[in-house]
């Protein structure tokens, strides 16, 4: 039988940088504020996150989703956001259920709000592949994986 691999899990808390905030809110299509507030509670992992961080060359008409993820099923804050984010794009839903929303921003790129039961944003990130893309933004501050950096 093979030898099981152990990927590290330690993330990084990456310095703040103005500019890849910048660039993660431009990606969403939202204004700053809203981007502040639902950020301050959700998280966003992935594609995104790295492409800001890494200024990555993009192209707004490319395929770049932002999905903020509500974590412990809190279901007030979800819902407190989802209607914040349907008033924004002027009730224009593309998708929804009962843990998730999708709407599609200035760029004609998606914006999604998930319910998760998953209570950190490391286990989110774990489930994450390749794993290049683990990274996530929350409440301001960027956070890389080992495959990230």
């Amino acid at each position: 039988m093979g030898r099981r691999l152990s990927w590290p899990t330690k993330y990084t808390k990456v310095e703040p940088n103005k500019e890849s905030t910048d660039r993660l809110i431009d990606l969403s299509g939202l204004d700053e504020q809203i981007f502040s507030d639902i950020t301050d509670t959700a998280i966003i992992a992935g594609s995104p996150v790295l492409f800001a961080l890494h200024n990555y060359p993009h192209n707004k008409h490319s395929n770049c989703n932002i999905n903020f993820i509500v974590l412990n099923k809190d279901r007030y804050i979800f819902n407190k956001y989802s209607d914040r984010l349907r008033t924004y794009f002027d009730d224009q839903v593309e998708y929804e259920d009962e843990t998730m929303k999708i709407f599609n921003n200035k760029h004609g790129n998606s914006v999604q709000i998930t319910l998760s039961g998953v209570k950190s944003p490391s286990k989110i990130c774990n489930r994450i592949k390749p794993e290049f893309l683990q990274c996530w933004f929350h409440r301001g501050d960027f956070f890389s994986g080992p495959f990230s950096k």
